[in-house]
């Protein structure tokens, strides 16, 4: 064996002895932190945080720990759709900053049934899960274009109290040329209501003002035009949109 190849024996068989310690229950927190933090081999963590949870909020802990040094852009995207935990999806997606990546998540999540395994033995609210990871998602995405169509592809979860297409609009509204655009495409009375609430920009709100439909788009029409109204007859009050 070449001086080379047994210093990469031996590298490799310190890496596993530290991925078991941090496997091991019966180790103190600290001392499987410890292990994780000296853990360089990308394909080891990646697998610590894909596969870590089965033991209770320790091993969600560990999970997130080596999700938390994964460098690997695909390796994170995998973590952030299909890891045991919801942890370890959080924290890889808080590494990723590739939008296009960002935006696969959004539009695949909810393929990956096997995901948050020990949440949903739990009791936890599979659908809620994914409505707060698609919410950190968006917030990171830095071209808001980027998520009109998950705006629009996204149906509205609207009985629970954390909505994911909520906050796609409210991103959406950071740029109003970039609302028009959803707004002139969006069919949801709702949608429209929760976008005719976060904007002040009066060509997005006259255009929802001009829509027909069923009561939730009337609801909607009947915001629009109020604020519309504010504006006409408020304008030093109209701080912020484009005329």
């Amino acid at each position: 064996m070449t001086m080379e190849n047994a210093t990469f024996s031996s590298h490799s068989e310190d890496q596993l002895r530290m991925k078991e310690r941090t496997m091991d229950k019966w180790l103190s927190v600290s001392e499987r932190e410890a292990s994780v933090s000296g853990i360089t081999d990308e394909q080891l963590l990646f697998e610590l945080a894909m596969t870590t949870g089965h033991n209770g909020l320790t091993d969600a802990h560990i999970a997130r720990l080596a999700a938390g040094r994964v460098q690997s852009p695909d390796h994170l995207l995998t973590i952030a759709m299909c890891a045991f935990d919801y942890e370890a999806s959080e924290a890889a997606v808080a590494r990723l900053d590739d939008d296009h990546l960002l935006i696969r998540i959004l539009s695949e999540l909810e393929l990956h049934t096997e995901k948050w395994a020990l949440d949903r033995e739990n009791g936890d609210n599979i659908t809620r899960l994914e409505q707060e990871l698609k919410i950190d998602v968006s917030d990171k995405i830095s071209d808001v274009f980027l998520l009109v169509e998950p705006a629009l592809m996204d149906p509205g979860d609207h009985l629970l109290g954390i909505s994911a297409k909520e906050n796609y609009i409210r991103r959406l509204a950071e740029n109003p040329e970039v609302l028009l655009t959803y707004v002139q495409r969006e069919k949801d009375g709702l949608s429209l209501a929760m976008t005719a609430d976060v904007t002040m920009d009066r060509c997005v709100l006259e255009h929802i003002a001009s829509c027909e439909g069923d009561s939730w788009i009337q609801a909607a029409r009947k915001q629009a035009l109020s604020k519309l109204e504010v504006m006409e007859t408020h304008p030093e009050e109209h701080i912020g949109g484009t005329e």
